[in-house]
């Protein structure tokens, strides 16, 4: 997600809801503590200062910001900064361009997708295409696959990536960036994590990732799950699954707010009152969804009435086993569990076989939820071929 938030008068870093763990900090616009270095700073790799200093006395402002670059006193506040910084090293970006290449034309890309590297209006977003083809239909969002479909390997280049173009196409314009701007992708390479995003390259602090990776492998573990068939869909699965945990199936069966939005329990309510969301591994985007889900509709069963009498209406008649999973009254929040369940046919090593920021997202949630007092369970499922 890509946010710009104003603050009307100068605010403390914590008026902008900026989550450390998880947020890129791309530029900042502020009032330094520093007067002489200006009234007002912006920039990220560059800098840009409101100053009335004469142009004489230019030179030694230069020699007062020389020395706030070299300066170690932004960990005091801002040393979350560091968790994620930019790759300088040409030497470095150009083996990484080299990596991605590699991985673009052996068309490994669960590491990768295309998505808009900037705040879009949504409103009058028909569709995204590509440039080298006006009349392909419009697609919802733009697909590494449908663009690697159309290249070989042999013109697969950095020059062409940079070259051809991901375009939004808006009710009365159009925007486009080209596809290096436009992937997401990430690589291990001698024991540090690189990410490829908005046409940069960043290395991941190796004490952040550490830091990830041990809080989730504290989560809990679902158990007794059946595997799914090859090319099932969600659908397919959760009904599998239902039958054999004895769950009550809620996938596609909505609470309402009164108003146009709507919003699962879960796909599957088991009988000890655990809440199972299930989504089949594809983009960082779809699984980050299914993350928020699970916090929205844990804070909704915990705080809201209404959510609760309209659940109860959807597991009527399933059984003695489900009449008190959503009470009238509060509920027990700690005999309540919220699990993910991811569908995957991936082979990577990594925690559920999620990509880095993926794990991020799922760390935030299952913080958010443990807060709220819930157990959180998470489980990978694989796909395999169905028996004859």
């Amino acid at each position: 997600m890509h946010t710009r938030r104003d603050a009307t008068r100068d605010s403390a870093l914590s008026a902008f809801s900026l989550d450390v763990s998880r947020d890129l900090l791309r530029a900042v616009t502020g009032r330094p503590s520093d007067t002489s270095l200006g009234s007002r700073i912006t920039g990220s790799d560059s800098l840009g200062i409101y100053t009335q200093l004469p142009l004489p006395e230019l030179a030694s402002l230069l020699s007062l910001l020389l020395d706030a670059y070299a300066s170690t006193a932004y960990k005091e506040h801002f040393e979350f900064i560091d968790y994620l910084r930019a790759e300088k090293s040409q030497e470095k970006i150009e083996g990484l361009n080299a990596r991605l290449l590699e991985d673009l034309r052996s068309r490994s890309i669960t590491d990768a997708h295309l998505a808009a590297p900037e705040t879009l209006d949504w409103i009058d977003v028909a569709g995204f295409r590509f440039s080298y083809d006006s009349e392909e239909p419009l697609r919802n969002d733009p697909s590494i696959g449908q663009y690697l479909g159309r290249t070989t390997a042999e013109d697969l280049t950095i020059d062409r990536l940079k070259r051809d173009r991901v375009v939004a196409v808006h009710d009365t314009h159009k925007k486009s960036w080209s596809i290096f701007e436009s992937l997401v992708y990430e690589a291990k390479i001698d024991g540090t994590l690189y990410v490829l995003t908005g046409g940069d390259w960043f290395r991941v602090h190796l004490e952040f990732a550490e830091r990830v990776e041990a809080d989730l492998a504290r989560l809990g573990h679902l158990e007794g799950l059946p595997t799914a068939d090859l090319g099932s869909d969600e659908d397919a699965y959760n009904r599998k699954a239902a039958d054999a945990l004895g769950a009550v199936l809620l996938d596609k069966r909505f609470v309402y707010d009164g108003g146009p939005d709507k919003m699962e329990v879960c796909d599957l309510l088991l009988a000890d009152k655990t809440l199972v969301h299930v989504k089949l591994r594809g983009k960082s985007s779809t699984l980050s969804h299914l993350f928020a889900q699970g916090v929205a509709s844990g804070e909704r069963v915990l705080s809201d009435p209404e959510f609760r009498r309209q659940a109860r209406g959807l597991v009527m008649g399933t059984g003695q086993e489900f009449s008190d999973a959503f009470p009238h009254g509060r509920p027990e929040v700690g005999k309540y569990t919220v699990a993910f369940v991811v569908i995957t046919r991936s082979v990577r090593q990594e925690f559920l076989t999620l990509p880095f920021f993926s794990r991020v997202s799922l760390r935030a949630a299952a913080r958010r939820l443990e807060l709220l007092g819930f157990n959180v369970k998470v489980a990978a499922v694989r796909e395999v071929s169905a028996d004859p």
